[in-house]
């Protein structure tokens, strides 16, 4: 399992997904009708701020999913990663 499969992705996918949505929902409130398309410009800047909000933690978490990273003092312990250098 890659560290990017457990979260690396997930997370800034899901804040963008929350801004779309929430733009999609305030453009019907304020003009009563569904959101025309939105430009590829400002789906990047959306996709930006999903990516500047990721906590370092969540990076952190996701090393740790696929034992890479074994506590917060960052020691690295490859041996759960491959079996063939525990011996």
């Amino acid at each position: 399992m890659q560290p990017l499969d457990v979260g690396i992705i997930w997370s800034p996918k899901a804040g963008y997904w929350r801004r779309f949505v929430q733009y999609m929902v305030d453009y019907y409130e304020k003009h009563g009708e569904a959101a025309p398309k939105l430009e590829v410009l400002e789906v990047i800047y959306m996709i930006a701020e999903a990516g500047d909000e990721l906590p370092s933690s969540v990076v952190f978490h996701c090393w740790q999913k696929v034992c890479l990273v074994e506590s917060l003092d960052r020691n690295i312990d490859f041996s759960c990663y491959n079996p063939l250098l525990s011996g």
